[in-house]
């Protein structure tokens, strides 16, 4: 891949100030989970946060979890650009994220826990379907800090990496590109991931659908959050963004944007957040949107 002469990415655009002064390189992991169609879309969120949460809150080596619940009616926002998709086809639809902080070399303690372990017999309860996904070590970035402000308009946006882009080359898009641009944009909570190779060793709970065929697959994640006072469309049509949007085609096949109709705190700075501070609203209709 090319490289600028001051060594930015070829298409970050022209210099700019863009504060980092809480980035930070991280570990993550990010499950997309699909509610189970036999139960109430509302009673299902509500387990979710609560009788499922107050199990991953014990898992260990976790230093936060943040349930993203999503929308059902606002999605598909990303802007466009001719070769990459963003409208989300119903079949392929999730209804939800749990954003994880790892500690560095703690995925794997943390996945083999009594906690993770009952966890896992505890998803056919309330899901159809779970897709977990890690990164690498330190392969994350968190641009804003530990997650804090309830009143962000805030956004996941699912990435697909188009065949042929070397996973590098991706991650550096991702990173340095897009991220930088919201970032430079003027962002309030923001974290990129980049997802490892997919890996069936995540995936053997019992009672849920794990598949994932390689057409579909996500490769990374931006977690966006605009204040309400600017609004997501505001952000997403800065000329920051703008510029980037017009290099996706290049490295992507998809963005599948979902507003978030809440976020729920699990974990925050390694300690557990009680069921009656996580701030969980029960949803206003069974379409979802409050």
């Amino acid at each position: 891949m090319p490289t600028a002469p001051d060594g930015a990415h070829p298409d970050a655009g022209p210099p700019a100030v863009v504060n980092t002064a809480h980035l930070q390189s991280v570990t993550t992991g990010c499950w997309l989970l699909r509610f189970r169609s036999d139960i109430p879309r509302s009673t299902a969120s509500r387990y979710w946060a609560m009788e499922h949460g107050d199990i991953a809150s014990r898992i260990p080596h976790v230093l936060e979890t943040v349930e993203r619940h999503f929308s059902r009616s606002a999605r598909g926002f990303w802007p466009r650009s001719p070769l990459c998709a963003t409208a989300i086809p119903e079949e392929w639809a999730f209804d939800g994220m749990p954003e994880l902080r790892l500690t560095l070399g703690g995925a794997l303690r943390a996945l083999g826990s009594p906690a993770a372990r009952q966890i896992h017999h505890d998803e056919q309860n309330v899901f159809s379907t779970s897709l977990g996904h890690l990164g690498l070590p330190g392969s994350s970035r968190w641009w804003t800090g530990g997650f804090g402000d309830r009143t962000l308009d805030t956004a996941v946006v699912l990435i697909r990496r188009r065949a042929g882009v070397s996973r590098a080359g991706f991650a550096s898009f991702v990173h340095d590109v897009l991220a930088r641009a919201l970032s430079e944009s003027g962002a309030a909570e923001l974290r990129s991931h980049v997802f490892a190779p997919w890996l069936p060793a995540l995936h053997n709970t019992p009672g849920v659908s794990h598949d994932n065929p390689p057409h579909l697959r996500y490769h990374g994640v931006l977690v966006i959050g605009a204040k309400a006072t600017d609004g997501m469309s505001s952000l997403l049509e800065s000329p920051p963004v703008t510029r980037a949007v017009l290099s996706q085609d290049r490295y992507c096949t998809a963005l599948h944007a979902y507003k978030v109709e809440q976020s729920v705190p699990i974990v925050l700075d390694g300690r557990p957040v009680p069921a009656r501070d996580r701030g969980f609203r029960d949803l206003a209709s069974e379409g979802g949107d409050a």
